[in-house]
């Protein structure tokens, strides 16, 4: 109840001063694509190509009152497929009260009240920012080259504001620690999770720590992240049995720049669920890591028929090498080849090889702030995409694509 009225005094108190004096800045970026894609269950005697545009204009604006008081908001504007039926605008997912305070030597402490991006922390691998916010109430305190998070509480699920409803919340509460060096990052997050939202069947309560270090040394770019997740879901039934929660991930990608090129190992892993106990093992890269342009990526989604992959990099180990090239007269290119296997398969499965896939992708500035791209993938499956027998067909795909991308 104490946060909640916390929160609709911030709102009460900033909002209206704002009416009178401030400034309005804005960022954003505005994409269209076209997308022409052979098929997604690797069957290619089982369906047509899909082809088809998409979009999203993604604006951010932050109403400045003062150095102290801002009010921060991101919306999407008529983004997705062309005339689909999830085609939607506005979409609102950012809008926080950002009050910022210095307390002598106690250093430079910053109050967050609202829906707060959620999800982002070290490198992209697990993180889901570019998607997720959730109403939150975070205190940070900025002391020289150190950020720490000392007050947080993240609401993922509101069901006690109903009357007739005694528990039903889900709550994240998050600490971090981020230290910042003259030639390195580091910093360490660590996850509570309670979630009482599917009472009376079971509890699920959670309990996380990620690690990460990014820099750079001489002319090679490092970056590094390993998560661990464990917990409990206990069912009130006392004739089901009780599910621990046993996640790992870990992640490391590293270049060498060659003048104005580089050639870089990128090397991945999540755990899989084991299909042959009731625990729940399966780790999950989320949505803002996305290391090809078919495999593992938000928007090819489930690929497969007998066996399928998902849209984010879950049970998979994935090893890649990539090329970046920087050409004469505003073009860059870059190239890369992946191999990827599962983790954990069920016993009656022939393979855990995933498969091969060669991206590529070429780009030419237009003008400042405007790119235009053209990119593709080509998947070679493996046996695993066959499931259980041998004898069940799978095919390569391909995907080509153009991207005209403005930045503002």
């Amino acid at each position: 109840m104490l946060k909640k009225v916390i929160l609709i005094g911030i709102f009460i108190l900033a909002f209206p001063t704002f009416l009178y004096s401030g400034e309005i800045k804005y960022n954003g970026v505005c994409r269209v694509r076209a997308f022409d894609w052979s098929n997604n269950n690797l069957r290619s005697d089982t369906l047509f190509n899909s082809t088809y545009f998409d979009q999203r204009i993604r604006i951010g604006m932050d109403f400045v009152f003062n150095k102290s008081l801002k009010v921060i908001t991101r919306f999407d504007v008529l983004e997705g497929t062309w005339r689909a039926p999830s085609f939607d605008s506005p979409d609102f997912d950012v809008a926080y009260i950002s009050v910022t305070k210095k307390l002598g030597h106690l250093g430079l402490f910053n109050l967050r009240a609202g829906y707060v991006p959620f999800g982002s922390f070290g490198t992209s691998f697990g993180n889901t920012v570019d998607e997720a916010s959730y109403p939150a109430i975070e205190l940070f305190l900025f002391k020289g080259k150190n950020t720490f998070l000392i007050i947080p509480e993240v609401k993922i699920t509101e069901n006690d504001s109903d009357f007739a409803v005694e528990k039903g919340d889900c709550d994240a509460f998050v600490g971090l620690w981020i230290g910042k060096y003259s030639n390195f990052q580091t910093g360490i997050y660590i996850l509570y999770l309670k979630n009482d939202a599917y009472i009376p069947d079971f509890t699920y309560n959670k309990y996380g720590a990620t690690y990460y270090i990014k820099g750079k040394f001489g002319n090679i770019n490092y970056e590094a992240e390993a998560g661990y997740n464990g917990g409990l879901k206990d069912y009130s039934d006392t004739t089901l049995t009780d599910s621990k929660l046993k996640e790992m991930g870990a992640y490391f990608k590293s270049s060498y720049a060659i003048g104005k090129n580089s050639v870089g190992l990128l090397a991945a892993y999540t755990s899989g669920d084991d299909p042959s106990t009731v625990d729940d093992e399966g780790y999950d890269a989320n949505i803002d890591f996305q290391p090809c342009r078919i495999l593992f990526n938000r928007y090819t989604g489930s690929i497969g028929s007998y066996a399928t992959t998902t849209k984010t990099m879950q049970n998979a180990y994935l090893g890649q090498m990539f090329f970046d090239f920087s050409l004469p007269n505003n073009f860059k290119a870059s190239l890369s080849v992946s191999y990827a296997m599962a983790d954990k398969v069920p016993s009656s499965y022939i393979s855990k090889k995933i498969g091969t896939e060669i991206d590529g992708s070429i780009s030419y500035s237009l003008m400042k702030n405007m790119d235009f791209s053209l990119f593709g993938g080509y998947l070679i499956p493996g046996d695993f995409y066959k499931g259980t027998s041998t004898t069940n067909r799978v095919d390569p795909t391909y995907l080509i694509g153009t991207e005209l991308i403005a930045k503002f």
